[in-house]
């Protein structure tokens, strides 16, 4: 271990009540992602990590919210303007002058704050959905590439389960923020940086629990999906050459 790294105090989680022990996840997560994943992460629960994660995302719903209601890119102001698209064209200008007159703000039956309030109430669920999902590809991945003898050699190495790998996942939603901090850049550049940061993040966590390379790491978040679009590709040409085929016999026989 390094000096730099003996000088940093130690992390503990006993010392902290639950909202600074969380901030100071957050900040070292953030900035020191090894000595994160090395010392901390050992004693965060699983529940811990689901808990801290839904927290990360839901705040950066709410800070992705706030960016677009400055910008003027919520739903409302998306409905607006296609009222006023509508009422460029020959057919909405012959109809009767008041018909936006009933609550013109309403998306069916919900106003369209209710449905931004829905989204933001509904979120920790899409993204409980979207830890399994991440979870189970990086899954595949280290079940394929994380050398067998090196677990059974080293019993300071994670093992490779599901719910380890979801964990990591959880904990490694902190870009997030970044994402919704950085809104405010054009051309979509803060969610860019975010995902970039976060891909690393994830990189570096699997790097330093499994003890594997960068290179292997990042295979081991690539291959799945890379699997997954040959599958994908795979089906796509059977279903495609079936309804081919099966055009072709019809008007061949007519």
């Amino acid at each position: 271990m390094s000096e730099e790294t003996e000088a940093l105090p130690p992390i503990h989680p006993e010392s902290a009540g639950p909202i600074r022990q969380f901030f100071r996840d957050l900040v070292g997560c953030l900035t020191e992602p090894r000595r994160f994943f090395s010392e901390r992460f050992p004693k965060i629960s699983f529940t811990y990590s689901l808990a801290f994660g839904l927290i990360v995302y839901w705040i950066a719903a709410v800070l992705g919210w706030l960016t677009r209601v400055v910008r003027h890119e919520t739903l409302l102001d998306g409905l607006l303007k296609m009222r006023d698209q509508l009422q460029q064209l020959p057919f909405w200008r012959s109809l009767p002058a008041d018909i936006w007159a009933q609550n013109p703000e309403k998306l069916s039956m919900f106003p369209a704050w209710l449905a931004e309030v829905f989204g933001l109430a509904l979120n920790p669920f899409g993204t409980l959905l979207h830890f399994v999902i991440n979870g189970l590809i990086v899954w595949i991945g280290a079940t394929i590439l994380v050398p067998k003898s090196s677990l059974q050699n080293d019993s300071t190495r994670d093992p490779v389960t599901l719910v380890n790998l979801i964990k990591i996942v959880a904990l490694a939603a902190v870009p997030e923020l970044v994402g919704a901090i950085l809104g405010f850049l054009p051309l979509g550049l803060g969610m860019l940086i975010s995902n970039v940061y976060a891909f690393i993040l994830l990189m570096i966590a699997i790097s330093v629990r499994y003890r594997v390379s960068y290179l292997r790491s990042f295979a081991i978040i690539a291959l799945p999906g890379f699997l997954g679009l040959m599958v994908f590709g795979c089906i796509v040409t059977v279903v495609s050459a079936l309804i081919f085929g099966t055009f072709a016999a019809f008007f061949h026989v007519h």
